[in-house]
This record gives structure tokens, C-alpha cells and sequence, in this order.
């Protein structure tokens, strides 16, 4: 009877994670589909005030009160929620949709191979870095691949690895500790502020926002990024980390890279050179490594991270 209920279980937690990682791993196709009329700026910044709002009002439902942004909640959100974004859509904009959804997703998983906590073999370490290093390689080396499509999301990293240096040095963030709402209404306010001072920039270097007037299909992929892909992925995966721990977050690090190839490939037709299929599979033998390894073994990680 145990064995059933656990079997249960944990099928319902795979089922709610694939559905938060096809979520997830759509966001970068629909990025590039909403990079035809918004620059990266407006774009970053109307898609995490919308979100943010969401947010904050399903937090609302739960109790959380208004505060005045803390100073952690301002760093996360001009770090994560404006310039990564910046550097991501700008790799979107120009070049290949599956190389930046890959070189993005390494950040998250080179931190999951050096987080100490977790007994991953030194095997499995070192064939995780060889397979990234050769990937990367071969994507820097291929001719049919923008630089730039690889450097943003590199930049990307930068401005994340700063903002959880700067937030663990000055102010932390809630933990699993906190409830829900609490976590939830951090992460609403971190948007908003992230979308405001992302506009402010923007105003600040006279980005137009939109390059034209915006029809239907240009305005859904905004609201699929804002309620999909920032508030109903970051509320499922805080829903899998207090049900379930950290493994399944640590999975969706892992393979979510490789659903947005597929998706970018079976569904809008991205055409790639086979030096860059090459590299991208190379890189994702290391995702799926670590991906298997950190299911194995609970790994500590957090729904705040990039999403």
C-alpha cells in the first residue's frame, strides 16, 4: 500500500514538472517570435511588470502584505529579472534559438557540478565537463554560429553570478523556510522592480521599446513569457520544491535546454548546420549527465534561481 502511494506520488510529481518544464522550455521559441517587433529592453521590461503583477496579486490571495522592496528584492531584480533578460533577448535576436536556450542553460548546471553537497561521482564530473567543454568548442568554432549569440548568454551568466554574490554578501533571500505567500510576493516585487528599472534604462539610452505597431501575433508571445513562462513556471516550481525537494528543480536545470532544441526544431522548423547539431548534442550529453545524477541525489538549489 506504501509502495502504491509512493508510486503515485511521485508520478505526480513528474507530471507537474514535464508540464513546468515544456513551459519553461517554450519561452525561448516564443522569445524569438516576440523579438520580430519589441527590443530586448521592452520586451524584459513589459514582460516582468506584467508578470510581477500576476504575481503579487496570487500572493495577495495568500496573505502577503505590500512592503517597500528590499534591498535583496532590488538587486534579483535588476540583476535576474533586467539584464539577463537583456543579454538573452539580445542572443535571440540575433542568431540561433537553440544555441542561446543551450549556452544559457549552462549556467544553472556548471553550478549544480560544483555545489558540494551533492555525492556526484568524480566519474561523472569529469565526463559532464568534457562533453560541455567540447561543445562549446565546436559551437565557438562553427562558422554558421553569430559570436554574439554565444557572448550574450555568457554576459547573461555575469549578471546572475553578480546578483547572488551581491545578495549573498549584503541581503538574503527567503529560504524554503518562508511561507508561500512570503516567497512568492519577494519574487513579484523583484520582477516589478526588474521591469521599472529596466524601462528607466531604457528611457535612458532612448530605446523605442517596439520597432512597430503591435499586432496579435506579436502581443500573445508577451502574454504567453509573462503568465507562462515567468509566474505560472515559477509558482510550479516553488509547489515542486516544498512537495517534492530540490531533485526535480535540479532535473528541470538539466533538460530543459534540450526540450527548447526540440521544440525549436520539430515545431518552428529552426534549420541548424550539423557542426552546430554537433554541439548541441555534445552539450546536452552533459546536461542529461547531470540531469540523471542530480535526481539521484537531492540537490540544493531554489526557484529563485534563473528562470
Amino acid at each position: 500500500m506504501k509502495r502504491d502511494s509512493f508510486s503515485r506520488r511521485q508520478s505526480i510529481g513528474l507530471l507537474v514538472g514535464g508540464i513546468v518544464y515544456l513551459g519553461w522550455a517554450s519561452t525561448w521559441s516564443v522569445g524569438k517570435l516576440a523579438m520580430a517587433v519589441w527590443t530586448p529592453i521592452g520586451l524584459t521590461t513589459v514582460r516582468h511588470l506584467i508578470a510581477g503583477l500576476l504575481l503579487f496579486i496570487i500572493a495577495a490571495q495568500f496573505g502577503a502584505k505590500p512592503k517597500i522592496p528590499s534591498l535583496s528584492e532590488i538587486i534579483v531584480g535588476f540583476f535576474q529579472c533586467g539584464l539577463y533578460f537583456i543579454f538573452i533577448y539580445h542572443a535571440l535576436e540575433i542568431g540561433s534559438v537553440s544555441v542561446a536556450a543551450v549556452v544559457a542553460g549552462m549556467y544553472p548546471v556548471l553550478i549544480l557540478l560544483i555545489v558540494p553537497r551533492v555525492e556526484r561521482s568524480l566519474v561523472t564530473q569529469i565526463a559532464s565537463l568534457a562533453f560541455l567543454l567540447a561543445g562549446i568548442s565546436v559551437l565557438v568554432f562553427d562558422q554558421s554560429t553569430d559570436i554574439m549569440n554565444i557572448n550574450a548568454p555568457v554576459l547573461g551568466w555575469a549578471s546572475a553570478a553578480a546578483m547572488a554574490m551581491t545578495v549573498a554578501t549584503l541581503a538574503p533571500r527567503p529560504n524554503q523556510s518562508d511561507s508561500f505567500a512570503e516567497v512568492v510576493r519577494f519574487m513579484a516585487t523583484a520582477m516589478l522592480c526588474g521591469g521599472a528599472t529596466t524601462g528607466l534604462f531604457g528611457i535612458f539610452l532612448n530605446d523605442i521599446w517596439v520597432r512597430d505597431i503591435p499586432t496579435w501575433e506579436n502581443i500573445y508571445p508577451i502574454i504567453w513569457l509573462s503568465l507562462v513562462g515567468s509566474a505560472a513556471v515559477f509558482v510550479g516550481m516553488e509547489w515542486l520544491l516544498r512537495h517534492y525537494g530540490s531533485r526535480y528543480l535540479s532535473m528541470g536545470y538539466a533538460t530543459v535546454p534540450g526540450l527548447s532544441v526540440l521544440i525549436n526544431i520539430v515545431i518552428y522548423n529552426e534549420h541548424i548546420s550539423w557542426r552546430t547539431a554537433i554541439g548541441l548534442g555534445l552539450t546536452l550529453c552533459a546536461f542529461c549527465i547531470v540531469g540523471l545524477s542530480s535526481y539521484t541525489y537531492s540537490t540544493i538549489t531554489s526557484p529563485l534561481s534563473l528562470n
